[in-house]
């Protein structure tokens, strides 16, 4: 939302395509949550909710909806997937060192769990 907010200020003509029902769902906090409606609202940015992007052609992004098709003629495209926890990545190097996984690679959630997570891991160490 923060970079929809960005281009619309820089004059372009901005959607935001949204897979959830409404914009931010489960907000980090209330705050920001209220700030970037605002911030969306006043400069002039749309929202498709509910919509999955299927396709992205030259000149449009095709989405489906609980109605259908919606196609938003565009000239460029921002993906900002949103993130899935990956525990993995430190996976290949368990034979040669410990390895912890912390913060986001475990479950997305918020800095002060993945902090503390951190915290305790160093401890661990020792």
């Amino acid at each position: 939302m923060e970079a929809a907010v960005h281009f619309a200020k820089m004059n372009h003509d901005v959607t935001i395509i949204e897979m959830a029902d409404k914009l931010m769902p489960d907000p980090p906090f209330v705050m920001n949550d209220l700030m970037l409606r605002e911030l969306v609202a006043t400069n002039g940015v749309k929202a498709q909710t509910g919509c999955k992007v299927t396709e992205i052609t030259e000149g449009s992004v095709i989405a489906e909806n609980k109605d259908g098709s919606v196609t938003v003629p565009c000239d460029t495209v921002l993906l900002a997937m949103g993130w899935a926890p990956d525990a993995s990545a430190g996976a290949q190097f368990e034979a040669i060192c410990p390895v912890y996984t912390v913060g986001d690679s475990n479950q997305c959630r918020k800095i002060l769990s993945a902090t503390s997570e951190a915290y305790e891991a160093v401890k661990a160490i020792g």
